[in-house]
């Protein structure tokens, strides 16, 4: 009877371990969107500051949990295991750090597009160099200071180029303020023929 209801009060746990392990991950996602949406928005981005918190947190990771991780590997037994447990765990830290440098520059992008409105707009040129034009996932990736990023977007002239595949014909054109870090906070932007 007592073991019954230890079980049923593990039961209970495990579920509330596991539906608060998703909620987490939804609002990792929520987060993770929120710091793409204004990254996308920022022109000529400092990606040294995102590979730079990748590093430390991943390294932060695997120091915090490493005798943990040690003991877990050495209670397996069979081969197969030992490498499905280092596979994943591998893949989950690299997750799971990827997700936390984006949400933790999310203050920085939002302080960087405030900062920005203090500055007059500006015009940016850049170069086109690729076009996808798929009805849910249209895209462009433009070059600036030598470095290519992408804008998820659709107007009908991103149709036309992609079908004549003349998108080194064509401008990527920002009206964008100044902010900090050499970046350029997108207000409008368009595609012009060169």
């Amino acid at each position: 009877m007592k073991s019954r209801k230890r079980r049923q009060g593990q039961s209970k746990i495990g579920k509330k371990s596991k539906s608060y392990e998703v909620l987490r991950f939804a609002i990792a996602l929520v987060l993770f969107w929120i710091y793409i949406v204004t990254e996308e928005k920022t022109i000529g981005y400092p990606n040294y500051l995102f590979n730079s918190l990748f590093w430390i947190i991943l390294v932060v990771i695997v120091v915090r949990n490493l005798q943990i991780t040690i003991n877990d590997f050495k209670d397996l037994r069979d081969k197969i295991d030992k490498a499905i447990f280092t596979f994943l765990y591998i893949f989950k830290i690299l997750i799971i750090s990827f997700f936390l440098s984006g949400i933790v520059l999310i203050p920085f992008n939002l302080y960087n597009r405030y900062y920005s409105k203090r500055n007059a707009i500006e015009l940016i040129k850049c170069e086109i160099t690729g076009l996808s034009d798929y009805s849910k996932n249209s895209c462009f990736y433009y070059s600036y200071k030598g470095e290519v990023s992408i804008i998820y977007a659709h107007r009908k002239i991103m149709s036309d180029i992609y079908i004549n595949k003349s998108y080194q014909d064509y401008l990527f054109v920002a009206k964008a303020r100044k902010g900090l870090l050499d970046t350029y906070l997108i207000e409008s932007w368009d595609i012009v023929h060169k």
